[in-house]
């Protein structure tokens, strides 16, 4: 199984409207990726009697569908979302991307002075990362 790297800062990076991300962030919840529609964690709470579902078209990466759950699969969303083709997505600012290729570098044997950009963005596309801006 793949990971599905987006560049940003939080959750709404893979389109979610900022009110879901935010939950998804506080929560700790993760997120999956897939070409088709996902069973998600559905929230309702009783009080302001407003339900929140976990799920939101996005992007293409891996698919356009995205949703969310427990960390722990307490709602044992994980074998569906495994049977429907679903990636784990994972959020990443430029700083760990830069991050991660410098250390793809080092253990090929590369100094950073040494690489040019395009090759940076070779390693990224190879590494299935999203491509770093100009250093």
């Amino acid at each position: 199984m793949n990971t599905v790297y987006i560049k940003g800062l939080d959750w709404t990076a893979t389109g979610a409207p900022p009110e879901l991300a935010a939950a998804i962030a506080e929560r700790g919840y993760r997120v999956v990726n897939a070409p088709r529609p996902l069973p998600c964690h559905i929230d309702y709470d009783p009080e302001t009697r407003i339900q929140t579902n976990f799920e939101w078209v996005g992007d293409c990466r891996h698919g356009t569908f995205y949703a969310a759950g427990p960390a722990d699969d307490r709602f044992k969303l994980a074998d569906r979302w495994d049977r429907l083709d679903a990636w784990p997505v994972e959020v990443v600012d430029e700083a760990e991307i830069w991050r991660r290729l410098r250390l793809f570098a080092a253990e090929q044997g590369y100094a950073d002075a040494d690489i040019p950009m395009g090759q940076w963005k070779m390693w990224a596309d190879y590494l299935e990362l999203p491509r770093p801006k100009e250093a």
